[in-house]
This record gives structure tokens, sequence and C-alpha cells, in this order.
């Protein structure tokens, strides 16, 4: 997380808990990561967003096999609903599109770097066809997502499994 005061809350969250942490540039999303990873001896990132707490576990890992496999720079999954998409790139890869951008500042959206194929390879990984169902938002940024977001997990999660697929919710939602 970033510098901010207001991100201590998350550093405490961490510490309570055991949980690796690393706080860097409020601004520089891009250095923030670099920082975070070269600190932890990371390689590969896989990057997903916190206002998307449904992102599928099984299609992470799919991604950084076909990620791995493919070869590219940068990974991405298209075509779930809004806010299960993930991506994956090379801290390499994240450090020359950081020389790339005009302002590192604005590097909220530090994929958006990596997303010209005029400098990086892009891997976009196929969906199930029954998962493909863009017109469905499970992002959190209103009121109402989160009131949606409550509903879904108190359908599907259980003590015993807290975290379900990209199917179950669809088929919850449909």
């Amino acid at each position: 997380t970033s510098t901010h005061p207001d991100d201590a809350v998350l550093e405490e969250v961490a510490q309570r808990n055991n949980i690796p942490f690393f706080r860097g540039s409020e601004d520089d999303v891009m250095d923030r990561f670099i920082r975070a990873a070269e600190r932890y001896d990371i390689d590969l990132i896989v990057r997903v967003t916190g206002d998307n707490p449904l992102t599928d576990p099984e299609y992470i890992d799919r991604l950084i096999t076909s990620h791995i496999i493919t070869g590219a720079d940068f990974s991405k999954t298209e075509q779930l609903p809004i806010g299960l998409n993930s991506e994956v790139f090379s801290l390499e890869v994240l450090k020359r599109a950081h020389q790339l951008a005009d302002d590192p500042n604005k590097s909220e959206y530090m994929t958006a770097y990596l997303k010209q194929p005029k400098y990086f390879t892009i891997n976009i990984l196929g969906v199930d066809p029954e998962d493909a169902h863009q017109e469905i938002r499970l992002t959190v940024d209103y009121q109402q997502d989160l009131d949606l977001m409550n509903e879904i997990y108190s359908s599907l999660s259980t003590a015993k499994r807290p975290v379900f697929s990209v199917k179950e919710i669809i088929k919850l939602l449909t």
C-alpha cells in the first residue's frame, strides 16, 4: 500500500496477522510495485485490485500457466464479469514499462503502459464460454456493489469454503 497516513490501518492489520507488507509511493504505483517485488524477491507479479474481491483462483492459476507457456510480456483475462479479470507480468517487464512511462506519477492504471503491443507481447487468456458475462458487474465502487457482494458471500461462502468460483457466481446471478 502507499505511505499515505490513511493506509496505516492496512499495515496494522498485516502486522497483526503476520502478513508481509510494503508501503511505497502514493503517486507512483509502478515504482511501489517494483520496490515491493524487489524487497520480497518476486519475479512474477499477479495483479488484482482491491475493489475486485471475487477474482477466481482457478483463472489466476490458468493465467499464470498461460503466461509462462507463451513467454508473453503481459498476460490478462478478458470477457469475465467486470471485476473478475486479472493480469500477470514479470518484474523486468514492469521496470521497462516504468522507464517508458511519460509520467510515472500518473501510473495508477499502470498496466495501461503494458497493453501497448508496440513495446510488449500480450497474451489474452480465453475464458470458458459459460463464464463470458461482461454484462455482469462484480466490482465494488458503490454501496449497491457492496450490497451485492454481501448477498453473494452470504449465499455462497461457508467456513469450510470461503472462496468460490466464477461459475458458482454466474449460476447464482443468472
